[in-house]
């Protein structure tokens, strides 16, 4: 099934996205439906995907397109949404922020869907729609039951400045859209701190009343290899994680997102007891269920792991264990991936630098 959501008019600009409603033949559920986010017109490669993941859980798979509407004003993504942002302090209109037409699109989608007979959502997308997801599901806590934002390591957006200059001495370069409009001094004027509340999702977390798990690269240029952990713990519930050794910004269409995202959604949708894993910064961890887990190792010089190579150094089984991280001539990272039977779990990276 195919729909057109309407948003009527964002800053002058008709905006309006597509939505596809993938069911599965002998549907588990019909009452829950998984909501993924995702940019451009509709694609076979999206399309087939979302089949291919309907199919595998047994819950219906909507896909939400054309988050955002883009080109606008000769714009894409980052230097899109930059761009809206400086026109929000420019101009003192709050309505101008991207990100708000885009989760306007989802609440929109949801209210369609929910015509269709579906009472709550998981809601699920990457990079600027992880983002997106983010703030859905904060906005739309009361009929979001899962949420696994991709490939969007950056709340706490305060914390997480200051700790790429600590870390490299500049700003990722892929952030410039940002850095060249000077956005990050901004946070030193009441209008930039309000900005930021406003579109960063670390200050709505206490709405968030679901399952959620996120999904990482280890070599994401983005941000810092050890960015989650400024706001782990601010996460309501028990939360997931998953980062992908060796995998950079694309790891949201990574074809082997079955036993990792697949698997935490039809965990959340009732299809298995999801397991839970823990894993310290001293390398210990334990788990609700039997698992095998393994430890991988990365050298960072200059503390940029983006080029850095991943590679397993120890691996135990069982329902717990401690790792040893041991530091090295350059900064090191450590990261835990737990297979366990019908899923994926793992730990944010843990970065130790020499003495």
């Amino acid at each position: 099934m195919r729909w057109q959501v309407q948003n009527s008019f964002w800053q002058g600009v008709p905006w309006e996205c597509a939505l596809h409603l993938h069911v599965p033949n002998h549907a588990r559920r019909t009452d829950v439906c998984v909501l993924e986010i995702t940019g451009g017109p509709p694609n076979g490669v999206d399309l087939a995907r979302a089949g291919l993941m309907a199919s595998s859980i047994g819950v219906p798979v909507a896909v939400l397109f054309d988050i955002p509407n883009q080109p606008l004003w000769e714009m894409r993504e980052d230097d899109l949404i930059a761009h809206t942002f400086r026109m929000r302090l420019e101009t003192g209109d709050p309505s101008w922020p991207l990100l708000f037409p885009m989760v306007d699109a989802a609440h929109g989608a949801m209210d369609l869907l929910e015509h269709q007979g579906f009472e709550s959502f998981v809601v699920t997308g990457a990079s600027k729609r992880g983002w997106t997801a983010w703030l859905t599901g904060i906005t739309a806590a009361q009929r979001t039951c899962g949420l696994a934002p991709r490939v969007f390591d950056n709340l706490d957006m305060m914390r997480q400045m200051p700790a790429q200059l600590e870390a490299w001495g500049t700003y990722s370069p892929k952030i410039d859209d940002y850095t060249r409009r000077e956005l990050q001094e901004t946070v030193s004027t009441e209008e930039g701190r309000q900005l930021v509340r406003d579109v960063d999702p670390y200050f709505g977390l206490s709405r968030v009343q679901c399952p959620v798990m996120l999904f990482h690269g280890s070599n994401d240029a983005y941000w810092t290899v050890d960015a989650a952990r400024h706001y782990w713990d601010t996460i309501p519930g028990q939360p997931r994680v998953l980062t992908y050794p060796n995998e950079d910004h694309g790891v949201g269409d990574r074809a082997w997102d079955i036993p990792g995202l697949t698997g935490f959604l039809d965990g959340v949708t009732g299809g298995f007891e999801l397991p839970s894993f823990d894993a310290g910064m001293d390398g210990q961890w334990r788990s609700s269920q039997p698992a095998q887990v393994q430890c991988w190792r990365a050298e960072g010089p200059n503390n940029w792991f983006a080029d850095s190579t991943w590679t397993v150094v120890d691996q135990q089984s069982g329902t717990s264990g401690a790792f040893e991280y041991r530091p090295g001539s350059d900064p090191v990272a450590y990261l835990l991936v737990a297979q366990f039977e019908r899923c994926l779990l793992g730990s944010i990276p843990c970065v130790i630098r020499p003495a």
